[in-house]
């Protein structure tokens, strides 16, 4: 056997082991393309039910947040109506000064706030009503007050005070006006 054939039989020989080579290579290669598909479509659907999560639960979020607003919203508004009746309370009150109502008013005010004081007591009122309680026996007309009407009445020692203002008695009713406003405007639904 000759160089030439010896280099073709090397040749032959290692262009079959080559060709075994590439084979092998080949279905290791097609084997790991197929393991990466796989991997590859499994990661996808992880990836897309978590993005499909993610998206439900922001949605949600979303959601529970316009609730949480729009309840905000409502509450605001409800809460503005109040305010609207009780300055509407306070205006009629403040419409009966001068008339023979409120002058009835504070004098059973003052009276009925003496019951609960010791002996002498010192009445303050707005400057307008000075004339109207000077009148009253067992009073001393202290320094006038700022209120839109009413009176506070004081023991001479200031140990005993009865604040019959109107801002007071709008004070004191606040509550009740309230739950009454929810009650008649919004079917009891106070927050």
């Amino acid at each position: 056997m000759g160089l030439n054939d010896l280099s073709r039989e090397i040749l032959d020989k290692a262009q079959g082991e080559a060709k075994r080579i590439g084979a092998w290579a080949d279905s290791k290669a097609a084997e790991a393309l197929f393991r990466a598909e796989d991997e590859k479509k499994k990661l996808l659907a992880q990836v897309n039910g978590e993005a499909s999560a993610m998206s439900e639960s922001e949605k949600g979020e979303r959601i529970a947040a316009a609730r949480l607003n729009a309840k905000k919203l409502v509450s605001e508004a409800q809460e503005e109506v109040v305010a609207k009746v009780i300055r509407q309370v306070q205006d009629e009150l403040e419409s009966m000064r001068g008339k023979k109502q409120y002058q009835n008013f504070l004098a059973k005010a003052i009276r009925s706030a003496l019951k609960e004081i010791p002996g002498d007591a010192i009445v303050q009122v707005n400057k307008d009503d000075l004339a109207s309680v000077k009148s009253i026996r067992g009073i001393t007309v202290g320094a006038p007050i700022d209120c839109s009407g009413g009176a506070i009445i004081s023991s001479k020692d200031g140990s005993v005070r009865v604040n019959a203002t109107f801002e007071s008695l709008i004070e004191e009713k606040k509550d009740e006006i309230r739950r009454q406003v929810f009650k008649e405007l919004f079917g009891g639904k106070n927050k």
